[in-house]
């Protein structure tokens, strides 16, 4: 499924690294015209924080993800 590597980065990178709170991913699909649209939402740290605990737990790693 196309949708899953955007579902396992969500869950990865964002609520993973969540310590407090409640921890929450949406998944939303809707058809629209003749296309399928996918919404994914979570409650996680968000991309900078993301991005910050990355540069500190493994700045060697190089993503070839999409």
């Amino acid at each position: 499924m196309l949708v899953q590597p955007f579902i396992e980065n969500a869950i990865h990178h964002g609520l993973r690294n969540k310590i407090d709170g409640e921890k929450t991913l949406g998944v939303r699909i809707k058809l629209k015209n003749d296309y399928i649209i996918y919404t994914i939402t979570d409650s996680g740290v968000g991309r900078e924080k993301a991005a910050q605990l990355k540069q500190v737990n493994r700045p060697e790693h190089v993503s070839y993800g999409i």
